[in-house]
C-alpha cells in the first residue's frame, strides 16, 4: 500500500511541493476519485461512465474518448495554481485531497 501523508497546513504542503521537480497535482473534494466523477445525467457537467463530457471529446455514440490537444483533465504545475484551485474548494465546507 502506498504511504499516505497528512499535512497540518498549507505551509507544510507548500514546502513539500517546492521540493518536487516536474510536479503535477489535482485537488478534488475529499473522498472523490482523482480522475472520475460521480454520475450526472444532465447539464454542462454530464458524465459518461464517470468521465465528464465537457472535459473530453467523445465519439458520436459516446463510447470512445477521442484524442484532442485542447481537452482533458487539468493539473496544477505551480504552487500558486494549486493554491488557487484549493481556494475554490476551501470556500465550501468540504476538505480536499491532492493527488
Amino acid at each position: 500500500m502506498a504511504e499516505l501523508k497528512q499535512f497540518k497546513s498549507l505551509v507544510d504542503l507548500k514546502k513539500i511541493v517546492s521540493e518536487l521537480n516536474a510536479f503535477r497535482a489535482r485537488s478534488v473534494p475529499r473522498g472523490n476519485h482523482p480522475t472520475l466523477y460521480q454520475e450526472n445525467v444532465d447539464g454542462k457537467y454530464r458524465t459518461v461512465m464517470g468521465v465528464r463530457v465537457c472535459d473530453y471529446k467523445f465519439s458520436a455514440d459516446e463510447k470512445w474518448v477521442m484524442p484532442d490537444s485542447q481537452m482533458g483533465l487539468s493539473f496544477s504545475a505551480t504552487w500558486s495554481n494549486l493554491k488557487f484551485v484549493y481556494g475554490m474548494f476551501a470556500k465550501g465546507t468540504k476538505p480536499v485531497d491532492v493527488h
